[in-house]
């Protein structure tokens, strides 16, 4: 197996997270293992409160810290370019290293020359915060395993980048599952495999927070436009709870009149009021619903429009990470990257796929394609989401229209009432035939109110606790996750404008 400098190991590293993340990481060492040890890096915490420069600039210049740990992660030295630091500043993160043997924990001293089932775990933790939210790193990993002592290799969070040497790139985010609430999201790797006397190079692993830091998130700013849309649709949802209500009310009201009509001639005239009081409420309550639904169908343009400016802006934080990321290396092949639209953007992805599988080897297209893939997926889902709020929003202006004729109607209804008094004897024999109608009527008008009520309960009400909720929630973490990212840039009291780590593992 061949020997490996850092700085190859670096460049290969670097050529990997410039496939992920459009960032190439090149770098070397000069400093090697001293004399000097100090304990893990404690935790350390930066103040919660204070401003943050939106456009991440900072004085000095970009450093580079060295760390020398052991082959368990714990920290034995640390330069400052080739400077030893003595300093009491401890490290942002911690890098642990643990190792087991047929399944059993094992020390690394003791795993050296043992032979069974191994298994070597990276695992990268964030140890600063910043307003209550972790700095995180990204973190990188690159060891080389001997391939005559270890067979049935199985990676997660991780890729074999050079097949010759069995070298392998492992990768994970310190800090982003804890800030995001999620549990997915990688932090470290492991390394499995069928080993004879065991043996284990030194690994290099470079940690940055630039790459999130550097992170543009001003289009979240229509998301929140698009959360005080969903509220004002909510506002509308509740004057339609009110005007259903009234015309239920009303409807009930004037069953209530048509009985007392029917009930004899003597209680004619007293029946008569009722049922033009009740018609009287039946008209108000329609002009209440036709009212709720005009305002609700205000707001529909205006959150079609927003939707479409966040597929837009997706689209097009979409292009320029495909830009950075992929033009490098497919625009020398003859490649180019399409832009991405609305309407064209899963025909733009599939051909250039297709392109990329005619072109490179598969196992060098595999993580293009993978990551188109998951694009494509993304964006569909968003395109669906567009589709159906349309769907409804062309939905609520139908149903807003009908309402419009039915409050004309009992308008009409309510004008004529005079000419219902002077024809009351006309009505005396229909009486029974109104009263059953009426009684259908109040029937409908209740399902009608139990049916608005139920829209805006498991509707309209659930789509706003997610907007103001999950996705409020989700966005602001963004938020302080990439501010936690640009708030740290310096290490040691050195007043840089950036710095990363770059770790020398001692192997076994």
């Amino acid at each position: 197996m061949k020997k490996h400098t850092l700085a190859y190991a670096l460049l290969l590293a670097g050529t990997s997270l410039l496939s992920i993340t459009g960032t190439a990481i090149v770098g070397s060492v000069n400093a090697e293992n001293t004399a000097k040890n100090s304990s893990d890096a404690p935790t350390m915490s930066l103040a919660t409160s204070g401003n943050l420069s939106a456009t991440h600039d900072y004085a000095g210049k970009d450093e580079t810290v060295y760390v020398i740990t052991g082959a368990e992660g714990e920290t034995k030295s640390i330069y400052l370019g080739s400077t030893l630091y003595s300093g009491e500043e401890a490290l942002p993160y911690r890098l642990n290293i643990s190792y087991t043997l047929n399944g059993n924990p094992i020390s690394a001293a003791d795993l050296a020359g043992k032979s069974g089932h191994v298994k070597i775990s990276y695992q990268y933790e964030p140890v600063v915060t910043y307003q209550n939210k972790y700095i995180p790193f990204v973190a990188m990993t690159s060891i080389s395993l001997n391939s005559l002592s270890f067979n049935n290799v199985k990676l997660t969070n991780a890729k074999i980048i050079d097949e010759e040497n069995l070298l392998i790139l492992g990768y994970g985010i310190a800090g982003l599952n804890a800030n995001l609430g999620t549990d997915f999201l990688p932090d470290g790797f492991t390394i499995e495999a069928d080993v004879s006397n065991f043996a284990l190079g030194d690994s290099y692993t470079v940690l940055t927070s630039e790459l999130l830091a550097n992170l543009d998130f001003s289009s979240l700013t229509t998301v929140d436009g698009l959360i005080n849309s969903v509220n004002q649709l909510a506002d509308g949802a509740q004057q339609l709870v009110t005007g259903s209500t009234a015309l239920a009310d009303g409807a009930n009201e004037l069953t209530s009149g048509i009985k007392k009509l029917w009930d004899g001639e003597k209680s004619f005239q007293t029946g008569l009021y009722t049922l033009s009081t009740g018609i009287k409420s039946a008209s108000d309550g329609a002009k209440s619903l036709n009212d709720g639904l005009t305002k609700l169908t205000e707001n529909s343009d205006a959150l079609n429009m927003g939707a479409s400016r966040i597929f837009d802006s997706i689209l097009a934080t979409t292009d320029k990470e495909l830009q950075t990321s992929l033009a490098p290396i497919l625009t020398p092949l003859g490649i180019e990257i399409p832009e991405l639209t609305q309407e064209e953007y899963a025909t733009a992805l599939d051909t250039l796929i297709e392109k990329i599988n005619n072109v490179l080897p598969s196992q060098m297209s595999a993580p293009i394609i993978e990551t188109l893939t998951t694009t494509k997926t993304k964006l569909a889902s968003v395109d669906s989401f567009c589709a159906n709020l349309q769907k409804y929003t062309d939905g609520v202006g139908t149903v807003s229209a009908g309402t419009a004729e039915l409050a004309s109607g009992l308008s009409t209804i309510t004008s004529k009432m005079p000419e219902l008094n002077s024809g009351a004897a006309l009505l005396i024999n229909g009486t029974e035939t109104v009263y059953r109608g009426a009684v259908e009527l109040t029937s409908g008008a209740t399902k009608l109110k139990d049916g608005i009520n139920t829209f805006k309960t498991e509707g309209i009400d659930r789509l706003v606790n997610f907007a103001n909720q999950n996705l409020s929630a989700f966005t602001n973490d963004i938020r302080g996750t990439v501010s936690a990212a640009r708030s740290y840039h310096d290490f040691g009291h050195t007043n840089a404008k950036s710095v990363k780590f770059i770790v020398k593992t001692a192997g076994i």
